[in-house]
C-alpha cells in the first residue's frame, strides 16, 4: 500500500481489519500522510495484532506522540520482528519511548530510524536499550543528530551487546566517538556490518579506528565513505585488512 495517498481516515479501516486479521504477515504502509493520528491508530491495533512479521511506515510525517505510542506497542507486541520509521519526524522523546521499549521487546530484529531527529537523549535511550535487549539484529540511526555523546553510548553498549550485527549511524557528526567504537570492536565479535559514512573522521582518528580493527574477527562489511582519512588513514585501514580476512566489503569512496 505504499504511495496511496492514505491520510489518517483511511488508516482507522486498516487498523480495525488488523486487530480482526490473523494470516498477513508484511504491510507496506511507506510515503503515505498518516500522520500522527493514523499511526496511532495502527499502534493501538498492534498491541492487539500478534501475527503480523514486519511493517513499514517509512515518510508518513509520523511525530514523538505517535512514537511514544509505537513505543508501547512493541513493548506488549510478541510478534512483529521488523519495523521501519525512516524519514518521519519523531524526536527524542519518541526515540528515547523506543529506546525503553527494546528493554522489554523480546522478539523484534530490525528497527529501522534512519532519518529522524533522536539527538543526543534518545541515542543514549537507544544505548540502554541495547544493553538490556536480546533480540535485535540491525539498528539504523543514521542522520538522527546523534553528536559525539549519543554515538559514544552506542559504541559503549556494543561492549555489552553481542547481539547485534548490523549498525548504520552514517551522516551523524560522531567524530571522536569514533574512538570509542574502535575499543568497542577490539571486544565485540559478533557486528558484521559497520556503516560510519560521513561521520567526521580525521586522519588521526582513522589511525586510532584502524588500529582497534586489528583484534576484530566479525566485521564482514565496513562503509567509511565520505570522510576525511586522507593517505594517513587509508594507510592504517590498509594495516588491518594485511592482518585480517573478515572484512569483504570495503567502502572508502
Amino acid at each position: 500500500l505504499r504511495r496511496n495517498e492514505i491520510g489518517s481516515s483511511g488508516a482507522v479501516p486498516l487498523a480495525q481489519a488488523l486487530v480482526c486479521n490473523k494470516t498477513l504477515l508484511h504491510l507496506g504502509l511507506g510515503r503515505n500522510k498518516l500522520s500522527n493520528s493514523g499511526g496511532n491508530h495502527i499502534a493501538e491495533a498492534l498491541k492487539l495484532n500478534q501475527t503480523l512479521q514486519s511493517i513499514d511506515l517509512e515518510w508518513n510525517d509520523l511525530r514523538d506522540d505517535c512514537g511514544i505510542m509505537l513505543a508501547e506497542m512493541l513493548a506488549v507486541n510478541n510478534s512483529l520482528l521488523e519495523i521501519s520509521l525512516e524519514r518521519n519526524k519523531i524526536q527524542r522523546d519518541g526515540v528515547a519511548a523506543i529506546g525503553a521499549a527494546l528493554a522489554e521487546n523480546a522478539k523484534l530484529k530490525s528497527l529501522n530510524l534512519g532519518w529522524n531527529r533522536a539527538k543526543i537523549v534518545g541515542a543514549i535511550a537507544l544505548a540502554d536499550g541495547l544493553r538490556k535487549n536480546n533480540t535485535l539484529t540491525s539498528l539504523n540511526i543514521a542522520m538522527n543528530q546523534i553528536g559525539q555523546e549519543g554515538a559514544f553510548a552506542i559504541s559503549n553498549a556494543l561492549t555489552e551487546n553481542m547481539i547485534l550485527q548490523s549498525l548504520n549511524m552514517q551522516h551523524n557528526r560522531i567524530s571522536e566517538s569514533v574512538v570509542m567504537l574502535g575499543e568497542a570492536l577490539r571486544l565485540n565479535h559478533t557486528l558484521r556490518e559497520l556503516n560510519i559514512e560521513s561521520v567526521s573522521i580525521t586522519p588521526e582518528l582513522a589511525v586510532v579506528f584502524g588500529e582497534a580493527l586489528l583484534a576484530n574477527r566479525s566485521l564482514v562489511s565496513l562503509n567509511i565513505s565520505k570522510n576525511n582519512l586522507q593517505d594517513k588513514g587509508v594507510f592504517a585501514i590498509a594495516d588491518a585488512l594485511k592482518a585480517r580476512t573478515a572484512i569483504r566489503f570495503l567502502d572508502l569512496s
